[in-house]
């Protein structure tokens, strides 16, 4: 089997030599704008300007910039053409929050103010004496966009990267003295990149103007050692370790010293000192030298993420030594058919997409303990990789990274098209790319490398692409377009489907898919959590076998949970979240805001659920390289969606755990194939159990245990399998379980537990046992109706009891079937494939004594609630609740209900809008639910408290 082996020894951090010295230009500078684009023309470098303001930091946040407004050019693009949903302003319900003063926009952070244009800053330094024989440097550490340098009326040069920092060589121009820096920042669209680039977009970092991170001048001696590139043999156990030296006239002769020694784990390793006679010149100015490592030598993994601190001295014949430091990590990715390899061993990469969303600036933190905060939570959520989506981090992200070994993709900043090799995108892009590579280019979590997402580029321009990368540096592997365009020689893919003989129509899509949900925009139907009846089954390994390289799922699971619109008060910075304030303001409006809490709640843990039997299908599957998911944490633009477990600060919501999470997201998962969930009392129960082992090595002679409880903890069965070994990798066939299920209660709810000890590992499912034969109770002392007709009313309002069972062309609205969670979001998918997040109820509602259910949803609930159309009960008293209530779209927050009751008259009315009449032959759950009503309706619990009108029940219909 062919493998393509990349080997990475990777410098993280150059430190500044003992030659160096610095100034720090952080703090207050002159500023102003320049919409007009004028200031060169007209000399503003040879100006003052009366305006102030600090740097590092933007000028939106500090206020500067127009007020937003209706008119306001933000950078961004639509999905959708919003023809089935609500827009805004345009929609009635927006009136309020599209007025001068109060513009509220919900589908993505609001800036305080708004600017694209060019600012110029300008400031005074005094270079000391002792920098006359030092070459000096202005470091801009990250820039949005381009940068124009002038010192005094001289201009330096000009930068255009996102990405990498902007370096001006300033020797020429700063001799001693008093000297004058000017900057001016350009962040308009300077190259068609995509409006909705994560790099660039209002969606999530903003279009900021300004600079961040360091900004400083430095003194470095001419003969210096200027770069450190570091190379791994894991297999002969060294390193390659090339340095150009700068300073250097002719063919110089001397001895490099190099040393290493770990430093940020228990594990301690010194290589000792190894010397090398060395040749530089001017025209070679690069020594490459073979370092042993030694035999005791640490990987870097997301295990042990070992770094190394290098120590080089230079000392040529006649000259001063020079020194320099690199910290680096030893570690190789390959790949070896469709399998992720680190360091030789099979790799599943769980991971998540970082947009470049920061609530509080609108740009990225340049701190390391934000980053640390990221990498944390990821690894307590069991995730070990990050995918930039169309941007890359700064250096305390890969910083971070590195030290808690987590695999990281960035990418080159573009969500766009590329289709002819003489446009100035495709030089932006291959420079861009190259000065990723050279900034980032050591970090050992800097581990994959993509183009951008979801688009296309001329073959022959990403084939040359990839091929000089490849030749100049195998440190990592690469891949094109996310979901888009890849040509033949990148070296893995990230889709939501394998294409098939160039197929790209939906139908083919779907076919291929290899995540729940397929097709954009996503309508009813088009996921497995609506077209399959639960089950723990599905793989993808059959789809997977197709291609022929590693494949990760494009931006899995994006269901999402109801906001907290305490939240609110998180927001400190230049960005208010206008889709918070409007859903407070509805749920006020509506008497719903005290149910906040339940709804963060309710909708969570049914979102957990759908993350957990998405994630446990890749792990099922075969050949898989791994997940991404869209996301762990929320996405605050795109018209706001709330996918996360995690918000958008990376804080918990509140609703799971990382233990919690890590049951069915970690190295090594037990699984569990059943091919439902839902059965009757004279059923067998057969599962067959298997496990993803993707920990350090092979767990051996293992017994995998398992257990069933009842709801209230105590343990009806369990059991433990005969002796295995789990090697790494997925699909290890590890026992199966069969019993009859007539020896359980029924109607009842189980949750299956099966364990790894070995490996601390432990997986649950739940499932459901009804009765094989449930008598329904005939109706007495209750009619029933599918319409609020004369007759029906005239009984009701006389005091009889009704079950109101209406018909969907009955029910007022066009709610969607509400089974899953909301897709992404609904503005953005323009209605999407459902309108809700869930149910809420009181399981301890007298209506459920016989119907077994938690306060949210859950997987019983697929053939009541998959084909059913929710009631919207937005005309009910403030303080109405129905027993079951439906959980609405933030952004519209309607009251909504599938099953409600109340006293109308003098008579009693329970509505249920599922279906609970056909086919219950074969729908034990539907039988169990009527079975429960009827029971309840027919005892003295029914005894509605809460009263309504003849007018309000009848606007709930046609």
């Amino acid at each position: 089997m062919r493998k393509n082996k990349t080997s990475i020894f990777l410098t993280l951090l150059l430190s500044v030599s003992v030659f160096a010295a610095s100034i720090d230009l952080s703090g207050q500078w002159q500023f102003k704008l320049d919409p007009q684009d004028e200031g060169e023309e007209q000399s503003w470098f040879n100006q003052s300007f009366e305006k102030r303001i600090n740097l590092p930091g933007s000028i939106q946040e500090q206020g500067y910039g127009e007020e937003i407004g209706l008119d306001t050019d933000f950078v961004w693009r639509k999905s959708v053409d919003f023809k089935n949903y609500p827009k805004w302003p345009e929609h009635p319900m927006y009136d309020e929050y599209s007025k001068p003063g109060n513009i509220l926009i919900p589908y993505f952070l609001n800036p305080d103010r708004h600017y694209t244009g060019l600012a110029w800053f300008t400031k005074e330094v005094e270079i000391p004496e002792n920098w006359e024989d030092k070459e000096i440097f202005l470091n801009l550490e990250r820039v949005h966009w381009r940068s124009h340098v002038w010192i005094d009326s001289e201009k330096v040069g000009q930068f255009d990267s996102l990405a990498a920092s902007h370096k001006y060589n300033c020797t020429n121009q700063l001799s001693s003295g008093r000297h004058k820096i000017t900057i001016a920042v350009d962040n308009r669209m300077l190259y068609p990149i995509g409006k909705n680039s994560h790099s660039i977009t209002n969606h999530t970092q903003t279009p900021w103007n300004g600079i961040i991170g360091a900004i400083e001048l430095s003194a470095k001696p001419k003969l210096r050692i200027s770069d450190v590139q570091v190379y791994p043999n894991i297999a002969e156990k060294t390193a390659e370790v090339k340095l150009k030296v700068s300073g250097i006239e002719e063919s110089e002769y001397g001895k490099l010293k190099i040393s290493a020694s770990s430093f940020n784990t228990g594990n301690q390793h010194k290589t000792g000192v190894h010397s090398f006679p060395v040749t530089a010149g001017s025209i070679n100015p690069e020594i490459a030298v073979s370092f042993p490592m030694g035999e005791d030598v640490l990987l870097w993994d997301e295990f042990s993420p070992n770094l190394y601190r290098m120590n080089l001295s230079l000392n040529l014949e006649g000259r001063q030594e020079i020194a320099e430091s690199a910290v680096f990590g030893m570690r190789e990715i390959e790949t070896e058919g469709s399998s992720f390899l680190v360091n030789g061993r099979k790799t599943f990469l769980r991971g998540t997409l970082e947009c470049c969303i920061f609530p509080k600036t609108g740009y990225p933190s340049m701190d390391i303990e934000y980053w640390e905060k990221i990498m944390t939570q990821c690894k307590n959520y069991g995730l070990n990789h990050i995918r930039f989506h169309s941007w890359c981090p700064p250096e305390p992200a890969f910083e971070a990274a590195d030290r808690a070994g987590v695999y990281l993709q960035p990418e080159c900043n573009i969500w766009a098209g590329v289709k002819r090799r003489d446009s100035d995108i495709a030089a932006y892009v291959k420079a861009e790319w190259k000065r990723i590579l050279k900034e980032y280019g050591n970090h050992p979590s800097f581990t994959l490398y993509g183009v951008g997402n979801e688009g296309w580029m001329k073959a022959e321009i990403m084939e040359e692409l990839i091929r000089e990368t490849k030749n100049d540096d195998r440190r990592r592997l690469y891949t094109g377009y996310a979901n888009g365009f890849n040509s033949e020689n990148t070296e893995y893919y990230i889709g939501k489907s394998v294409s098939v003989s160039g197929a790209q129509n939906l139908e083919a899509l779907r076919r291929f898919r290899i995540r729940y949900q397929c097709g954009w925009p996503p309508v009813p139907g088009s996921s497995y959590l609506t077209s399959r009846e639960p089950d723990t089954n599905l793989d993808y390994s059959t789809i997977a076998a197709l291609y022929p390289k590693p494949l990760i799922q494009h931006e899995t699971v994006q269901r999402c949970s109801y906001p907290d619109v305490d939240d609110i008060d998180k927001f400190t910075g230049s960005l208010t979240p206008g889709y918070l304030i409007i859903a407070r303001d509805q749920l006020e409006e509506r008497g719903m805001l005290e149910q906040n809490d339940d709804f963060v709640q309710a909708s969570g843990k049914w979102q957990v659920k759908q993350f957990k039997e998405e994630i446990e299908a890749g792990l099922r599957t075969k050949g898989l390289g791994g997940f991404q998911l869209l996301d762990i944490h929320d996405f605050l633009g795109q018209g706001t969606a709330l996918v996360g477990v995690l918000d958008g600060f990376w804080d918990s919501k509140g609703y799971v755990s990382g233990e919690e999470f890590r049951k069915f997201c970690s190295p090594v998962v037990p699984l569990l194939r059943m091919k439902k969930r839902v059965f009757t009392s004279h059923e067998q129960f057969d599962a067959k159990l298997e496990a993803a082992n993707f920990s350090q090595s092979e767990i051996s002679n293992t017994q995998l245990r398992w257990a069933i409880k009842d709801e209230s903890g105590e343990t009806v069965k369990r059991g433990v399998c005969p002796e295995v070994n789990l090697p790494v990798g997925n699909g290890h066939w590890a026992g199966r379980i069969r019993f009859n299920l007539s020896s359980l209660n029924a109607p009842a709810k189980y949750n299956i537990s099966v364990s790894i000890l070995q490996a601390d590992a432990e997986n649950n499912w739940d499932f459901w046992v009804y009765p094989e034969k449930a008598e329904v109770p005939e109706p007495k002392d209750f009619i029933i109706a599918e319409t609020l007709n004369a007759e029906s009313m005239d009984y009701l309002l006389e005091g009889a009891k009704m079950l109101l069972l209406p018909e969907k062309d009955y029910i007022k609205g066009n709610v969607k079937p509400c089974f899953p969670s909301i897709y992404w979001n609904c503005p953005w998918t323009d209605g999407g494939e459902s309108d809700t997040l869930g149910m809420l109820c009181d399981p301890n509602h007298p209506v459920f004594n016989d119907f077994p259910t938690d306060m949210h949803t859950n997987w019983q609930w697929w053939g009541l609630m998959n084909d059913c159309k929710p009631m919207i009960l937005n005309e009910m008293p403030r303080d109405f609740r129905p027993a079951i209530q439906m959980i609405d779209d933030w952004h519209r927050n309607r009251k909504l209900g599938l099953l409600f009751e109340a006293k109308v008259g003098e008579g009693s009315v329970l509505v249920c809008c599922m279906d609970i009449e056909s086919g219950l032959d074969e729908r034990p759950a539907a039988r169990q639910l009527k079975t429960s009503i009827y029971n309840y309706m027919q005892s003295e619990n029914f005894a509605p408290q809460q009263s309504i009108s003849t007018e309000e029940l009848r606007a709930v219909f046609n």
